[in-house]
């Protein structure tokens, strides 16, 4: 005999009940999997941020870096933080192999950064790693050398396009590479006497950098109104 109407309307609600349950079991399965690498990343960026913290903990002990005058730069755990931060970027960006290609060629590159070889090499790693912080420090002191050999045009290039890009790039002493390609840009336009370029720069630089020092330890705004004097 065939089943009634309503037993078999039974069956189906309750066929369909153990999929729901099925598919509830396992849209909960996904989601505790999903959350245990949401958690284990957390985990590491908090040990990552109490690294940081504990550096930072003994500078701000000693001087508030808003009321004094600043130190050089490689001496501070302010450096320290920023090198970390550059490398958590880094990370972000490319895998370890390509970040280790990376510092072995600006390496290379930097110890003979006075030949068209070394020049070369500076410049393609730039192109082909912009956004890596070893790039934007290729870039910086590639236009420092050029400067520095009279290609004023060739510096000038690299200069723009560091500051067009908005690098995020730190040296190994923490001086940050936009700062100091905005300030080295303004140099050069006073010297060319582009009076409207220089006093542009040189605000951009008072107000989003009033307080970022140079190798020498004196800040960019103060350097840039010595110029302007």
């Amino acid at each position: 005999t065939k089943p009634k109407k309503s037993t078999v309307s039974t069956i189906l609600t309750k066929i369909s009940q153990k999929q729901e349950i099925l598919s509830d079991k396992d849209l909960l399965i996904a989601r505790n999997r999903a959350l245990k690498k949401q958690i284990n990343a957390l985990r590491i960026r908090v040990e990552n941020l109490e690294n940081i913290t504990s550096n930072l903990s003994e500078s701000d002990n000693k001087q508030n870096s808003n009321t004094k005058t600043p130190q050089r730069m490689e001496n501070t755990d302010f450096a320290t933080q920023r090198r970390i931060e550059a490398k958590q970027r880094d990370l972000q960006n490319y895998t370890k192999e390509e970040l280790k290609n990376i510092e072995d060629k600006y390496g290379n590159a930097m110890k003979s950064i006075k030949t068209p070889k070394g020049q070369k090499q500076l410049l393609e790693l730039y192109k082909k790693y912009p956004e890596s912080n070893r790039g934007g420090c290729a870039a910086m002191n590639l236009a420092i050398e050029l400067q520095k050999e009279g290609k004023t045009t060739d510096s000038k290039k690299l200069l723009d396009s560091i500051i067009e890009n908005e690098s995020q790039s730190v040296f190994g002493n923490g001086v940050k590479i936009l700062p100091k390609a905005i300030f080295s840009r303004a140099k050069i336009a006073k010297k060319e006497g582009d009076e409207e370029t220089f006093n542009s720069l040189k605000e951009t630089i008072e107000k989003k950098y009033p307080k970022e020092i140079d190798n020498n330890s004196k800040t960019f705004s103060t350097m840039l109104e010595e110029e302007a004097q």
